[in-house]
């Protein structure tokens, strides 16, 4: 998994300036092994002015699983952890399937099948 907490810093102008360290609570889960870090692809007459660069991504049903289910077992457990019952765990999928026609489609159909799974 690639994890990335987000958090707000005491004194550190940004958009969300009127909302205080503690109000805010986020962590970015993103797969880490497949998609865009697959490695397939490659570039051609490098160096040319015909010089090609190809990257493709592959996304396994297993492995895409693998990050919405961490996700969401994640949600949860930071729920429990924060003992506080107004706090809500949430997974909101992100994804570019308006372009990525196949890839993200999956990605989505798949976030569906497993969020399923999780409906609190």
């Amino acid at each position: 998994m690639n994890l990335r907490p987000v958090c707000l810093y005491e004194g550190v102008r940004c958009p969300l300036r009127d909302v205080k360290p503690g109000d805010f609570d986020f962590v970015v889960v993103r797969e880490n092994t497949e998609g865009e870090y697959s490695q397939i692809g490659g570039r051609f007459k490098a160096r040319t002015t015909d010089e090609v660069s190809i990257q493709t991504s592959i996304f396994t049903r297993k492995g895409t699983e693998r990050v919405m289910r961490y996700a969401f077992q994640l949600a949860q457990d930071r729920q429990k952890l924060k003992g506080d019952a107004d706090f809500v765990g949430m997974v909101t999928n992100c994804s570019k399937s308006n372009a990525l026609n196949y890839s993200m489609v999956f990605w989505d159909e798949v976030y569906k099948i497993v969020a399923a799974d999780y409906p609190g």
